[in-house]
């Protein structure tokens, strides 16, 4: 997924990191919770809580690497899939470019073919989450 963001990179960076504004643009967003570790740094454990279908869904999340404002690497597992989630940000002067890619797998052989199967309707949903984000920040910015 790319989009990019009419604001600049720290401020779009801010925006994107504040757990105050998760609700705003991710589909199905119910809370964060610390799980383990220091505050959105590397080895940090999150409890994401989402609902889906009704359904209330936890995801782990554990930070991997983060390097302010360009960089953020985490895994995700739960019951169903695992996997891994790269954040780029990047900027030319008052335009910010996020680029995300993920990588998931169902964890056996069923689960994977699930994942495989519901492909487009993910890759269309984390579409439409980071586009809400660019509206979010864009908004923000622009009564900054």
């Amino acid at each position: 997924t790319k989009v990019e963001m009419e604001a600049p990179l720290g401020f779009s960076w801010s925006v994107f990191q504040d757990p105050s504004h998760m609700r705003t643009w991710i589909k199905g967003f119910q809370r964060i919770e610390m799980v383990d570790g220091i505050v959105g740094q590397p080895e940090s454990i999150y409890n994401i809580i989402l609902v889906e279908s009704g359904q209330e869904v936890v995801v782990e999340q554990t930070i991997l690497d983060v390097r302010p404002p360009e960089l953020m690497k985490y895994s995700i597992s739960n019951e169903f899939v695992e996997g891994t989630t790269l954040i780029e940000f990047s900027s030319d002067l008052q335009k910010t470019t996020v680029v995300v890619t993920s990588k998931i797998h169902g964890l056996n052989a069923f689960k994977n073919l699930l994942v495989h199967l519901g492909k487009g309707r993910l890759t269309k949903q984390d579409q439409t989450n980071w586009s809400n984000l660019k509206q979010l920040v864009e908004a923000k910015y622009a009564r900054h």
